[in-house]
């Protein structure tokens, strides 16, 4: 299956959409998903830079820090899944795991897209929020996009599919994932 038949089943099948990637390593198709979440992520960190400090040079710095940590994040998600499905009697491979967590960031590219609108809505009519909404919209759309994608749902295919896992405990991985990732953006949040 190549990379646009398999897209809408990250989305809405998940198992579906795993179930063959320990055969055929999907590390391509994973650059392609990360490279595009990078991208919309990078441009929205770029705007949002030069729109709330009026700074081109500060909002590039902020669009290449941005890029460059969606692929270091890949690599340390992967890295960190496969290290620990090693220990718990997964037998993947690095490359299949890497490529497979690429392909879970297939709701984050819509997820981030829908941030990039909110964005949007702040910038331009939006720009007096004394409630704060939008803030809180991010944190919700920044939590459904890593319990759906990184280190969610998508990453406990993964880890059953690709590693082979025993599902309890590819459950319990991809949940403990997820957890420590929600307790950092909720104490890391700021809604200003």
């Amino acid at each position: 299956m190549d990379l646009v038949q398999r897209f809408p089943f990250l989305l809405t099948s998940p198992d579906y959409a795993t179930a063959d990637l320990r055969e055929y390593p999907p590390l391509r198709d994973g650059f392609v998903l990360v490279t595009i979440y990078a991208f919309i992520s990078s441009v929205a960190a770029l705007i949002d830079g030069i729109v709330s400090v009026g700074s081109f040079g500060l909002g590039f710095l902020v669009f290449f820090q941005s890029l460059v940590g969606v692929y270091i994040s890949w690599a340390l998600v992967a890295g960190f899944f496969h290290l620990i499905a090693i220990r718990w009697g997964g037998s993947g491979e690095f490359l299949h795991v890497l490529g497979g967590m690429g392909l879970a960031s297939a709701p984050l590219i819509l997820i981030s897209f829908v941030a990039f609108l909110t964005n949007i809505a702040e910038w331009t009519f939006l720009a007096r929020d004394p409630d704060r909404i939008l803030p809180l919209i991010r944190l919700f759309l920044s939590l459904l996009g890593s319990a759906w994608g990184w280190p969610g749902i998508i990453c406990f295919y993964v880890l059953k599919n690709v590693e082979l896992m025993v599902p309890s405990r590819a459950m319990v991985l991809a949940a403990a994932g997820f957890l420590l990732l929600a307790a950092y953006e909720l104490y890391t949040y700021n809604p200003l």
